[in-house]
């Protein structure tokens, strides 16, 4: 359930914006550099 959540809110909203939801609510852009890659 994190790690859908977490994708969520760093995926675009729609098509036609260019913003996501951690951008909406933190007004700043996100980063992947905390991802990790899991087995």
């Amino acid at each position: 359930m994190n790690t859908t959540c977490y994708i969520h809110n760093r995926v675009t909203l729609r098509t036609s914006t260019a913003t996501t939801l951690y951008e909406l609510w933190k007004n700043r852009k996100s980063t992947v550099d905390r991802a990790r890659q899991r087995n």
